[in-house]
């Protein structure tokens, strides 16, 4: 790593997809199978990257391409042309059942075991909140990265709150930790939203347009390249301005595609001129999800680097109890103490204080200083004793489902 350039970005080429919006299921998954056609012609014939925001992708693919195309996009997973994420899709986290939650990263387990590609990475786009027993599902799971955007909607306060911490540990109360990298909001088309590097599209011209896929080929003239260009030059002089709070040399720049549903191969023509005019300062590289954060994982080992951790909801840095580097454990919300890592049970917590409610019957209402969240019951139980109960429960529910091979 000492000859390495002083920065390195990651361009994950994507598509955010939002199933069921602005379009029947018909209609959206025939633009998803477009697009993963398009794709994979391109990688198999020219190389490159293109990223899956989601399992769903996969099943979708099946449905309309039969086993022929399962195996298609799974053997170009398998070669590291493809990427993906191992949540199911976007999700509303904090309006699921445990039992949802887990089933949602079910899919990924496919993958992983067809391919031999870990599913480490999920993406958390768009929701602010975050229940805190999110961080055990996945930790159990076998997840430990996470690359969130997210809107405004509603989020002006968190724009103004949050602490100023791009890169940091989200623990678990099972004492697992996931690196996250969230930086800090610009626009949901830009840095810190759910699609920086739409920015890319927009310099050549590109329209929001969520209803066709459209097609394009290179768009790098002299104009729109050296645009880019300063892009990628400002992303990374962002970047480096904020100092000590993001201590690596790795930049993550997704959601090319945004809500569009576009077909190109210009990002790949933009990196690969990018090269010859580098002054090998900046690297650029066509990426998936997996190699921004190995690089990032790396450089934290070999420069012994010490990140902030958080503790509780994810949300403004301020819903859950951060400690910032060289720090000592602080208490949980609700003045309790923190679970003994590695302790025979993996609860699930309270992620904020539990909610008062009135008598059966009544309607639910929070008390004054208390935060209403829905969704992942904090009732304690671990994952493995949820399975069982869930298994006696439904009897269309197998034994095993919710158990992974070599994981906690």
């Amino acid at each position: 790593m000492a000859n390495q350039p002083a920065w390195t970005v990651y361009l994950c080429q994507d598509k955010h997809l939002d199933y069921n919006w602005c379009g029947t299921t018909v209609q959206i998954e025939l633009r998803m199978v477009a697009l993963l056609d398009y794709y994979l012609a391109q990688v198999e014939q020219q190389g490159g990257r293109w990223n899956l925001d989601g399992t769903l992708w996969l099943d979708v693919y099946h449905r309309h391409r039969g086993d022929a195309g399962r195996q298609r996009l799974l053997h170009a997973i398998r070669q590291g042309h493809i990427g993906y994420a191992a949540n199911h899709s976007v999700q509303l986290w904090g309006m699921m059942s445990t039992e949802t939650a887990t089933r949602a990263l079910l899919g990924s387990r496919e993958i992983e075991d067809v391919t031999g590609r870990p599913a480490r990475t999920c993406l958390l786009m768009e929701n602010w909140g975050i229940p805190w027993a999110v961080a055990t599902v996945l930790t159990d799971c076998g997840v430990a990265r996470l690359a969130r955007g997210t809107y405004p909607l509603r989020a002006e306060e968190y724009h103004r709150r949050r602490a100023p911490w791009p890169l940091f540990w989200w623990e678990a109360a099972n004492g697992r930790r996931l690196l996250v990298h969230w930086p800090p909001y610009t626009d949901t088309k830009s840095w810190g939203g759910y699609a920086e590097g739409f920015e890319l599209a927009a310099l050549a011209g590109e329209k929001w347009d969520a209803l066709k896929v459209r097609m394009f080929g290179d768009r790098n003239t002299p104009e729109v390249f050296e645009k880019r260009c300063a892009f990628i030059r400002q992303t990374v002089h962002r970047y480096a301005g904020l100092g000590a709070n993001y201590p690596v040399h790795s930049i993550l720049l997704l959601g090319t595609g945004w809500d569009n549903w576009t077909c190109t191969d210009d990002y790949r023509r933009f990196v690969e001129r990018f090269h010859d005019v580098s002054d090998g300062q900046v690297r650029l590289v066509d990426a998936r999800y997996d190699e921004f954060f190995e690089a990032v994982e790396e450089e934290i080992a070999v420069r012994h680097l010490v990140l902030p951790t958080l503790r509780g909801v994810l949300r403004d840095h301020l819903g859950g109890v951060a400690r910032p580097p060289g720090s000592s454990d602080a208490g949980l919300p609700g003045g309790r103490t923190p679970p003994a890592p590695g302790g025979s049970r993996c609860s699930f917590g309270r992620p904020q204080r539990r909610m008062a409610t009135r008598r059966a019957g009544s309607s639910m209402r929070p008390t004054r200083g208390s935060t209403l969240s829905v969704g992942l019951p904090a009732d304690g139980m671990s994952m493995r004793a949820r399975s069982k109960s869930a298994s006696r429960q439904h009897s269309t529910i197998p034994p095993t489902a919710m158990t992974w091979p070599g994981r906690s």
